[in-house]
C-alpha cells in the first residue's frame, strides 16, 4: 500500500475522530465522512505503520444511515465529522466505539444505550476566530487538520442566539474605525477569537484581542443591547500561541450577572468550565447523583469552581460533601458558590493535591461520623482529556471508597485509567452520553464498586 493507490473497500467501522474505517489487506484505512456500511472509493494520502489514511472519493454504495448534511459548511469547517449519518446511527456508532476501546483493554463489559437529546442547536457557548474574508473581518472556524479558518455565518450546532451575534460582531468590526483580524503567522492583527457563553437567557460576550485596549468597545456593547440581556468582557491575549484566551478578562460593558444553572446560582465567569450542553448535562448530572444517593460521604475530586460539588449536594441532601481542587482561586470561588447557594453548612472545600491529601481526607471524614455503622464513601471524578494522574488513582485505591464515579470526555483514557482501578474496583456500568452530537466526541458515566 502506498499513497495515491486507489481501492474499492466497505466502511466497517467508526474511528475516534469520526472517520469510517476501512481494513484494506488486513490495515485500517481512516477516511473522513465516510459512514458505516459505505462502499467507498478509496484513495490513500498517508501510509503509517500498521494503519493509513484515505480520502473518500466516490461513495459506490451508500450506507442506509447515510443523509444529506443540512450546514452548507460540512466538509469544509472542521467542527462537524457527523452531520452524514443519521443520528440514530451516530448514537450506536458512538456506543460500538466505546464498547470496542473497553474491549481492547480487556473488560468484557455491557455498554448501555446512548443517552442523547437533540441533535443541533444544543451548545451553549460559541468561540470562533477572526479571518478575513474578501477585505472584510468574518468570523469561522477552522479547516479539519489546519490553522486555515473558513468565514461562516451560522453554527447549526447554536440556537438563534449565535447568527445575530455573528452578524453584529462582524457588522461592528467593518464599520469605521476598521478593526484588524489576527493574523497567526505574522502576530499581527487586533481580533483574534470571539467568544461566548448563552446561559439562562443571558449572553456573555468576550473578545480576545492582540494588544491591551479594545476600540469601539460601547458601540459594540450597544449594538448587543437591542438583542440580548448580555455584557461584554475583553482577554488580552499577545503570544503567539493556540491557547484561545488570556490568562484574564476584564468586564468592559455591562454588569457580572447571577444565573441559575440546574438550580444552582452562580457567577460565571468566561474563564470558568461549564458542560456545553444543558439537556445532556442535566441527564449526566442526575445519573451521577443517583448512583451517590446510598452514599454517606461523597468526595468531587477535580473540583474546580464546584459547579459539579454544588450539582452532587442538590441533588443529595442527606450525604456530606467535599471537593478537592488544587488551585487556590477555584477553592476561593467554590467556597463562595456554596455560600450563595445555602450548602456551605454540608459542603468542604480542600485546596490541595488529591495525589496527596485523599487519603487521609477521606480517613478523617469517616471517623468524624458518630455512627455504628461505617459510612460509606464515594470518590467522584470529572478529569480534563488526558485523564486522570496515576498518583491520584493510587490514592483513591489508597482511600478505600466503597464507589466510584467516573465522569470521562475520553474514552481512550477512560479505558486506560479503568485499568488501575479495576485492580480493586469492579465495573458496575458504563453509560455513554452524547454531550456533543454530529461530532465525535463522546461523554461517559462509569460506575466502580470496590471489590
Amino acid at each position: 500500500m502506498k499513497i495515491t493507490d486507489t481501492y474499492l473497500a466497505e466502511i466497517t467501522a467508526m474511528g475516534m475522530d469520526g472517520e469510517g474505517v476501512a481494513k484494506i489487506d488486513g490495515v485500517p484505512v481512516f477516511v473522513p465522512y465516510a459512514a458505516v456500511g459505505d462502499l467507498c472509493k478509496i484513495k490513500i494520502t498517508k501510509v503509517n505503520k500498521g494503519y493509513a489514511f484515505g480520502k473518500l472519493v466516490k461513495v459506490v454504495r451508500p450506507a442506509e444511515c447515510r443523509e444529506q448534511p443540512p450546514c452548507p459548511y460540512y466538509g469544509e469547517c472542521g467542527g462537524c465529522s457527523l452531520q452524514h449519518v443519521s443520528f440514530t446511527a451516530e448514537n450506536g456508532f458512538k456506543r460500538d466505539y466505546l464498547r470496542g476501546i473497553l474491549n481492547k483493554s480487556g473488560f468484557d463489559i455491557t455498554v448501555a444505550e446512548t443517552v442523547f437529546a437533540k441533535a443541533y442547536g444544543y451548545r451553549n457557548k460559541l468561540q470562533m476566530p477572526f479571518t478575513e474574508v474578501g477585505g472584510k473581518v468574518a468570523l469561522g472556524f477552522f479547516k479539519r487538520g489546519t490553522h486555515e479558518v473558513i468565514g461562516v455565518n451560522n453554527c447549526l450546532l447554536h440556537e438563534a442566539w449565535a447568527e445575530k451575534l455573528i452578524k453584529i460582531v462582524t457588522d461592528w468590526a467593518n464599520r469605521a474605525p476598521q478593526k484588524t483580524a489576527y493574523n497567526e503567522e505574522k502576530n499581527s492583527g487586533l481580533l483574534r477569537h470571539l467568544a461566548a457563553r448563552f446561559e439562562d437567557n443571558f449572553l456573555s460576550v468576550t473578545l480576545v484581542i492582540n494588544g491591551a485596549n479594545l476600540p469601539d468597545a460601547k458601540a459594540l456593547y450597544t449594538a448587543l443591547k437591542k438583542e440580548f440581556d448580555c455584557n461584554l468582557y475583553v482577554s488580552e491575549n499577545v503570544k503567539k500561541t493556540n491557547v484561545i484566551m488570556g490568562k484574564s478578562v476584564k468586564l468592559v460593558a455591562g454588569e457580572d450577572k447571577t444565573l441559575t444553572i440546574g438550580g444552582v446560582k452562580l457567577n460565571l465567569s468566561p474563564l470558568s468550565f461549564l458542560q456545553v450542553n444543558d439537556e445532556i448535562r442535566e441527564k449526566l448530572y442526575a445519573a451521577a447523583a443517583e448512583n451517590i444517593s446510598d452514599c454517606d460521604i461523597v468526595f468531587d475530586v477535580y473540583s474546580g469552581a464546584g459547579i459539579l460539588t454544588a450539582q452532587l449536594a442538590r441533588r443529595v441532601h442527606t450525604a456530606k460533601v467535599y471537593g478537592v481542587e488544587i488551585v487556590p482561586e477555584a477553592v476561593e470561588n467554590a467556597n463562595g458558590l456554596m455560600w450563595a447557594n445555602g450548602l456551605d453548612g454540608r459542603v468542604k472545600n480542600f485546596c490541595g493535591d488529591a495525589a496527596v491529601v485523599l487519603p487521609d481526607l477521606v480517613k478523617r471524614a469517616v471517623e468524624s461520623v458518630k455512627s455504628d455503622v461505617k459510612p460509606r464513601v464515594t470518590v467522584v471524578i470529572d478529569p480534563p482529556r488526558k485523564g486522570c494522574d496515576e498518583k491520584v488513582i493510587d490514592a483513591i485505591i489508597k482511600s478505600e471508597a466503597d464507589k466510584v464515579v467516573y465522569i470521562s470526555c475520553n474514552p481512550a483514557t477512560l479505558a486506560r485509567d479503568l485499568k488501575l482501578l479495576s485492580t480493586s474496583y469492579n465495573i458496575s456500568s458504563v453509560t455513554p452520553f452524547n454531550m456533543f452530537p454530529r461530532t465525535a466526541e463522546l461523554e461517559t458515566l462509569c460506575v466502580l464498586t470496590r471489590k
